[in-house]
């Protein structure tokens, strides 16, 4: 199968948007795969952030899976990372990640991560093929809230100089050269 690796553009996106909610849906077990995620907006808010770091493997204009990647400072994540169940075990995740990975390279990231289903055999092995390894287990809590009586007010922390300062700040302690600017 000849594949093409190539970044997203905005015309790309409602297909993005059917393979991810296709892709968890229906590796979550869903009846209907999908209405994964509702009415989020995932793959246009990511494609947003950045538009350079999403990409699509393609079969001719047929998308058949994508991938994001975040720069935060010295810090990089990817994901998430989808393919189409029918293109499943085909080897596009791992034509997805090397561009990805190109583009750590590229800039100088010097820590990388990633989030993926720890219960899959093939995704931590995909992952660890490139380098990666399970750091620690993540424990997924839940639980009901009632909602507020009173509305909370909004503010914008990107008008707000000494916010973006302490924030700064603090990531820097948290590793140094985080920078999470971009994505407030």
């Amino acid at each position: 199968m000849k594949i093409a690796v190539r970044p997203l553009v905005e015309s790309d996106l409602a297909a993005a948007d059917r393979v991810f909610r296709l892709a968890f849906g229906t590796e979550f077990g869903l009846p209907e795969p999908m209405a994964f995620r509702g009415d989020s907006d995932l793959v246009k808010t990511r494609w947003r952030a950045d538009p350079s770091a999403a990409l699509g493997a393609f079969r001719g204009e047929e998308l058949l899976g994508s991938s994001f990647a975040a720069r935060w400072g010295s810090f990089g994540v990817f994901g998430p990372i989808t393919v189409r169940p029918d293109c499943w075990e085909s080897g596009i995740g791992k034509r997805l990640l090397e561009p990805t990975l190109a583009l750590f390279e590229a800039w100088r990231i010097r820590q990388a991560g990633l989030f993926t289903f720890p219960q899959s055999p093939k995704h931590v092995a995909l992952y660890q093929k490139f380098g990666f390894w399970p750091q620690a287990l993540t424990a997924v809590m839940s639980k009901p809230v009632e909602p507020r009586r009173e509305r909370g007010q909004w503010s914008c922390c990107t008008g707000n100089p000494a916010s973006l300062r302490a924030c700064a700040e603090l990531t820097e302690q948290i590793f140094p050269g985080l920078d999470l600017q971009r994505e407030i």
